[in-house]
């Protein structure tokens, strides 16, 4: 289990100020945006950079905006995501050991379920939920739109540039999902893509289980949610990507 150069490249910092506010769930910090008294909810993933990236909470500010929906922005990582850890000053982070404390997968996934049920108890109101992750958090979105989380699932998931996953981890899914794949990007490469979109033409459709894979040529891992905004090629990427995922959810969550 290993992250490419790609998922550490620190790319760009988006402007802007954060509108949500910061508070508790399952006792870590979490960010929080958007209508407190939504129907709907959205848990979001970061990647290894986690809640300390500005961009993460702007995007959440977007997603919320768009949808409608409460989107819940936790800290899977105790306060020692990358940026926490110095990597913003050059200072070296052991990657394999990061990995090792946090794992993406079985680790990551019961943490998930955790945050779904308690984004619930705490907002009563939610009728539906959805999880977005990107790079670390792809693998928990696929878990929790699986039958395998059972109560604690949600009702539609989003990835863009996953890391660490494989086609197999599609094979469970019951939710409807999008997916944004950028053209460049060593962790879901061609061929992995392929054995992806397989699998949700010969297993996936046949069960009726909508999902939808959006290619993005010219694009690389991480520009979701660090790339560089003054491009005006990249920023569109950026844009539309963010449309994918706000329409995803809007049709999903009602």
């Amino acid at each position: 289990m290993s992250l490419s150069p790609c998922c550490l490249q620190i790319g760009s910092f988006h402007k802007g100020t954060p509108a949500g506010k910061m508070t508790k769930l399952d006792g870590k910090d979490t960010y929080v945006t958007g209508n407190s008294d939504s129907s709907s909810a959205i848990l979001f993933i970061a990647d290894v950079f986690g809640i300390s990236l500005n961009n993460s909470k702007i995007l959440a500010d977007k997603y919320a905006e768009g949808t409608g929906a409460t989107v819940y922005l936790p800290d899977y990582f105790d306060g020692k995501d990358l940026v926490a850890q110095g990597m913003l000053e050059g200072k070296s982070v052991d990657i394999p050991a990061f990995l090792a404390q946090f794992p993406p997968r079985d680790q990551a996934w019961k943490q998930s379920e955790t945050f779904v049920a308690e984004i619930k108890k705490q907002q009563p109101s939610v009728k539906k939920m959805g999880a977005v992750g990107f790079c670390w958090g792809a693998t928990s979105v696929l878990h929790l739109g699986s039958k395998d989380a059972g109560q604690n699932g949600v009702d539609a998931v989003a990835f863009a540039h996953p890391s660490i996953i494989e086609a197999s981890d599609f094979e469970k899914l019951e939710k409807p999902g999008c997916f944004i794949c950028p053209e460049h990007d060593e962790q879901f490469p061609s061929t992995k893509r392929q054995a992806s979109w397989e699998v949700a033409t010969k297993t996936l459709a046949p069960k009726k289980v909508f999902t939808s894979f959006v290619f993005l040529p010219g694009l690389k891992h991480g520009f979701a949610t660090r790339g560089d905004s003054e491009d005006e090629f990249t920023a569109t990427g950026m844009q539309h990507a963010a449309n994918q995922v706000i329409g995803h959810f809007t049709m999903f969550l009602k």
